[in-house]
């Protein structure tokens, strides 16, 4: 057994004095190299806490840009790097679930029928997203849909 005192990092926090010098010291291209510290070793998210209501505000606001681009001037030009398939810039053609279409037909050769684009929403660009946001099986379900 080590007779060391655990290091303090900046915060107060305790450091486990068996923890390696490659583990708490700051690697030298992040700076702020100021003594053992765990801290660079977090994920530096926003610190607000998604709850089920605001994951379902920024759901419904995704779905609602969604319909607009639908609703909005078709696109009449295929556009590099989109689905070959269907046009959309959200997925590649191996991933796209449309029927595939004959090679005459196909969005990058003909131009015709180009799909919008899907809009993905990742709750946790937002923040970090809580235990319920995560597993809400109903988040961006509109019962006016299923009348």
């Amino acid at each position: 057994m080590s007779d060391k005192p655990p290091a303090i990092d900046q915060e107060g926090k305790m450091i486990n004095p068996h923890n390696p010098d490659f583990i708490t010291k700051v690697p030298w291209y992040l700076g702020n190299n100021t003594g053992p510290t765990l801290k660079h070793h977090n994920l530096q998210k926003i610190d607000h806490e998604i709850t089920l209501t605001e994951a379902d505000e920024i759901v419904n606001r995704k779905l609602e840009a969604q319909r607009e681009a639908r609703s909005s001037a078709p696109k009449t030009m295929y556009r590099k790097g989109a689905c070959k398939n269907c046009g959309a810039m959200t997925h590649k053609e191996k991933d796209c679930l449309e029927r595939p279409r004959s090679v005459k037909k196909m969005a990058f050769k003909s131009g015709l029928d180009i799909a919008p684009d899907e809009v993905v929403v990742k709750l946790e660009d937002f923040g970090k997203v809580s235990y319920a946001a995560k597993r809400d099986m109903y988040r961006g379900y509109d019962p006016t849909e299923y009348k």
